[in-house]
Order: C-alpha cells, then structure tokens, then sequence
C-alpha cells in the first residue's frame, strides 16, 4: 500500500439538497452508534485517503431514480467526491469511539479503496456500499486489509423526485453498517491499537 494513503482527511459535511431537471445534490450522513453501545479505542490512529475505484461515472455520482411518471431519469450527486465522503465517515466513526488522534503523528492509519458507494430507484430503493479497508504504519507497512459490504432495501413504491432523501438515507445506513462493522471487527481494533 503506497504511502500516499496517508493524508488528514476529515472536513465538514453539511445536509443539503438542491434539484435541477435531470440532477439532485445530497450529502450522506454518518451517525455512529449510540454511547455505551461500542468499546472505546485508544486515540492512536488518523484517516488516511480512501480511493475511488468505483468505475467511470464521475467523482461525486451516487445513483439513478427512475420516475415512470414522467419516463425520465435523474441522477443523484455527492456535493463532495464520494471518496471524501468515506472518508469523513471513518473519521467521525472513530472519534466517536474515542480511536482518532490529533497528534501530527499517528501510530497507525486506516485506509483503503471505495470499490461502491450507489444508490438507486428502478423498481425498489436500494443502496450499497463496499470497501476495502486497510491499516498501515505512516511508513507505509500494511498491518490488515479485508473488503466490508453492506445493502440497504426499501419496499417498492412508485418514483418521484421526492426519492432522492430516501436513497440518501439508504446509502448513508449502508456506509454507516460498512463503517461500523470494520470499526468494531476486533481484527482492524487490534491492528490500529498496534
């Protein structure tokens, strides 16, 4: 794993949305679990970069609504690169676990590749989000590496523009099952804690 991995990578995310014709501007949320429901971590470790190698549909596509009403498609975007969205996720998921540190220098930086990160409205909203998560020494050495996936499924119901808050909401459940789950695997705790 290169080095350039290692990088701050928190900044702020703010809820908006705004619609065009044809294109919708959501920011996902991520909301750690409630206090008393997770272990807190040593504050050791920082967010490196987070890779999108979702494919060719640009940086900050999130996913497609198809309103049968209209015969139309609209897209839904990220205000920022879906890669920076991962990315602030774990940051928030560990400081809320008590596992990020504000030192310059961290003992170990979690990592990885968005591999997806989509949502859409065809039939039935649906959302999914994969990542290959990694941990590594600010030198560069891989101390773990393992891909987490998590889906999120409304039942069907007919499509309108009015779709786009609740495929926001099912990708940001989806990112915050794949940030979670990798948070409190005690495999990735043990390698950020060494």
């Amino acid at each position: 794993m290169k080095t350039d991995l290692i990088r701050p990578a928190l900044a702020p995310t703010v809820l908006t949305s705004c619609t065009s014709t044809t294109t919708s501007q959501v920011t996902l949320e991520y909301r750690p679990p409630l206090p008393g429901q997770v272990p807190k971590g040593a504050p050791v470790s920082a967010v490196g970069i987070f890779n999108d190698k979702r494919g060719g549909d640009g940086a900050t596509y999130l996913g497609t609504v198809r309103d049968v009403t209209r015969g139309a498609f609209f897209d839904l975007n990220t205000r920022v690169p879906v890669a920076q969205v991962v990315a602030n996720a774990f940051g928030h998921g560990m400081d809320a676990r008590g596992m990020l540190t504000r030192r310059r220098n961290p003992r170990t930086v979690i990592a990885g590749d968005v591999l997806a990160l989509y949502t859409q409205k065809l039939v039935r909203p649906y959302a999914e989000a994969k990542v290959r998560v990694v941990v590594i020494r600010p030198g560069g050495q891989q101390l773990f590496a393992r891909v987490f996936r998590a889906e999120a499924e409304l039942p069907a119901t007919p499509a309108n523009q009015s779709d786009a808050e609740s495929l926001r909401l099912l990708a940001s459940q989806a990112l915050a099952q794949v940030v979670n789950t990798a948070l409190d695997d005690p495999q990735v705790r043990a390698a950020l804690a060494q």
